[in-house]
């Protein structure tokens, strides 16, 4: 699996909002990954932000946020933030 900025895992939908490196954005609330349960489809709503945009990867019940020097993890049950780990460099490639 690569990194996106759009997952699912079957019933949520994971929506990335990062920055485009040629239009500068002031708003730091942009800086958030949208979760939207998407399943059953009469059910679609917005249920939670994770306080991290980025490129997205899914592993089991987490979510991981990879963005610039930093590793970001949450849980998908309640989006609560597991560990962040700061990397001495930037995130070139990656893969699950």
């Amino acid at each position: 699996d690569e990194p996106d900025i759009v997952k699912t895992d079957g019933k949520n939908i994971y929506i990335s909002r990062t920055r485009i490196p040629v239009i500068k954005m002031p708003y730091p609330y942009l800086q958030k990954t949208v979760v939207v349960k998407a399943y059953p489809p009469f059910e679609l709503k917005k249920i939670g932000e994770l306080d991290a945009s980025g490129e997205i990867l899914l592993y089991r019940d987490t979510v991981l946020i990879l963005s610039g020097g930093y590793i970001r993890a949450f849980n998908i049950e309640d989006f609560s933030e597991k560990y962040k780990i700061e990397l001495n460099g930037t995130i070139v490639t990656a893969r699950l």
